[in-house]
């Protein structure tokens, strides 16, 4: 037994057993196992697929991140759904990890949680007050514009898990016209997306009365100084670099 919510592990075990379905061609071999070790509850995931380079194990939990070899598989999207599997598991107070001997030799992802009977959550004290401030916050109305879904969605559905309202929005224009009918607290906005970017859409928003007190976050593959000038003159409080992850999500919540 351990200590968590039936619909968020739900979604994490899902989220690992169709990741590997969809990287495993037919006729291939998908294993399921669940077993206690010393104070853990440990449920592998393992497949015989397409498995995963060397060099992009320590990366496939990032936000953003889709490994080179995956994207054909991928249907397009980035593979971010292994970065909700680390969020949610982490809130449980476990650990993830992906295991591969490489290219086309399957891979193994292993999920780590603490037994209910005399486990403790372990985390660093700074990690734990600032999930704890984030969970006694109340409910915010959230906009993410992203013309990715997978990232759109995988951020909408962290935000949903901390009691949040989340919109989306797949383009500048359609951010400017949600921000107006649901006068969110906090945007996330992707710089680059079709019809108006980032930059455009914020300033759309700025220049309205009912614009000017939202807490915009700008999402962008580009940090350089130069970068995070332009999106502070267009009217961005923040200036996230991808791949973010549940700390960067945290600050920005912290600050509305």
């Amino acid at each position: 037994m351990v200590d968590g919510d039936f619909a968020r592990l739900t979604q994490v075990f899902a989220n690992l057993v169709s990741n590997s379905v969809k990287y495993t061609e037919p006729g291939g071999r998908i294993e399921v196992t669940l077993c206690r070790s010393d104070s853990d509850a440990v449920l592998t995931v393992k497949d015989s697929g397409i498995g995963i380079p060397a060099e992009s194990l320590d990366s496939v939990f990032e936000m953003f991140s889709q490994v080179q070899a995956h994207k054909e598989h991928a249907g397009g999207g980035l593979g971010i759904g292994l970065a909700l599997v680390r969020t949610l598991v982490e809130m449980h107070g476990g650990r993830v990890e992906a295991q591969s001997k490489g290219s086309g030799k399957g891979s193994v992802f292993t999920v780590r949680l603490p037994l209910l009977q005399g486990s403790a959550v372990r985390e660093p004290a700074q990690e734990g007050a600032q999930r704890a401030q984030v969970s006694q916050q109340a409910a915010r109305r959230i906009l993410i514009a992203d013309d990715n879904t997978d990232a759109a969605e995988s951020l909408a559905a962290i935000l949903r898990s901390q009691g949040h309202d989340t919109y989306l929005a797949s383009d500048g224009r359609q951010a400017v016209e949600l921000a107006q009918i649901y006068r969110p607290q906090i945007i996330f906005m992707d710089l680059g997306m079709p019809h108006l970017d980032g930059l455009s859409a914020t300033r759309e928003i700025r220049g309205q009365p009912w614009g000017k007190s939202m807490l915009i976050a700008g999402l962008t593959g580009w940090g350089q100084p130069e970068d995070r000038r332009k999106s502070r003159e267009a009217g961005m409080d923040v200036h996230l670099v991808k791949p973010i992850d549940l700390s960067d999500i945290a600050a920005v919540l912290l600050r509305s």
